[in-house]
């Protein structure tokens, strides 16, 4: 597939303490307004309908507060996911991949009992030895240690919620797939001490397969995958599906670049809420050092004055 990918990546700070939380409908009415922004800036580099276009967020962009990590209710979640979809309905040929949303539901007593069961069925079926790798879940009052082989949760009846740090990807109009993050990291530490959350990990791949409709190639399909920040460092989607994805899209809150799991020609989009966005055309599949740009040269990247950064770049 010889294709010029055009990317919009939104630089913005979102682990900011935002006293009250930031309403939905807020969050929504400036993701249009950059998704306008940046359909703008396409059309600018010439993008045509048809073309690979993608817009990226960084982790914890729906969430109440990025300081200390604030979740939206289940209800609140559905509400940002239909937003979200209509967007991109308005924009259908943008694969949209809106940064994460943190959100939490309740627990029912029945659930308590069977939590420590359920968080280690879903380590165990973590691809790629994820089952090993040594995790922590945050809440505010308690730290509970995932080992190698075992969930060790005190007070399991106390816990109160489930928590999730979700990546949802859209394309036409469509929600063509979603990634709970893997790895905890400082999720949830903002709630309150008495609301007990345990973080339930994804254990999909994060590789997600929608169709390219340019009117010259019928049935060619685009295979992008999502990462969530600590995810990357084990290397999550380079283990599961290393070599296999097209455009390989990091969203983080402070990460390190350094597993690329994009095939040779492929793209590696990081969209961070700490450092400069980048755009990395992949040129040999295996790993790397963000610092290392000999070997691996960015492509370039525009700030389009918004906080929006462009690239336009070719996917081989």
């Amino acid at each position: 597939m010889a294709k010029d990918a055009y990317i919009a990546i939104w630089h913005l700070n979102t682990r900011v303490d935002t006293a009250g939380g930031v309403p939905v409908t807020d969050k929504l009415r400036d993701l249009r307004a950059k998704l306008v922004a940046a359909d703008q800036a396409f059309s600018r580099l010439g993008a045509q309908p048809g073309d690979i276009q993608l817009f990226a967020a960084p982790e914890y962009y729906f969430a109440k507060s990025g300081d200390k990590i604030l979740g939206y209710s289940a209800a609140e979640k559905d509400q940002i996911k239909q937003g979200v979809l209509q967007l991109s309905a308005t924009y259908p040929d943008v694969v949209l991949i809106p940064g994460t949303v943190a959100w939490k539901e309740p627990l029912n007593r029945a659930d308590r009992a069977t939590t420590a069961a359920q968080v280690t069925t879903a380590i165990a079926s973590l691809p790629g030895g994820m089952a090993g790798y040594q995790a922590e879940l945050q809440s505010a009052h308690d730290r509970i240690k995932l080992g190698k082989n075992r969930f060790g949760l005190q007070k399991a009846t106390k816990m109160r919620w489930f928590g999730y740090n979700s990546a949802y990807v859209y394309s036409a109009g469509v929600l063509v797939g979603e990634l709970n993050k893997s790895v905890p990291f400082f999720e949830f530490s903002g709630e309150d001490p008495d609301d007990k959350i345990v973080m339930i990990p994804g254990f999909t791949s994060g590789a997600m397969t929608m169709p390219v409709v340019d009117g010259t190639t019928p049935g060619q399909r685009l295979t992008v995958g999502v990462e969530v920040c600590a995810d990357h460092g084990p290397g999550r989607l380079a283990n599961c599906s290393g070599g296999r994805v097209d455009i390989h899209v990091l969203v983080s809150a402070t990460q390190i670049a350094q597993h690329p799991a994009a095939r040779e020609g492929g793209l590696f989009v990081h969209a961070d809420s700490n450092k400069p966005p980048v755009v990395y055309p992949v040129k040999v599949v295996g790993n790397f050092h963000e610092k290392d740009r000999t070997k691996w040269p960015a492509a370039n990247i525009i700030d389009d004055g918004v906080d929006l950064w462009i690239c336009k770049a070719r996917l081989q």
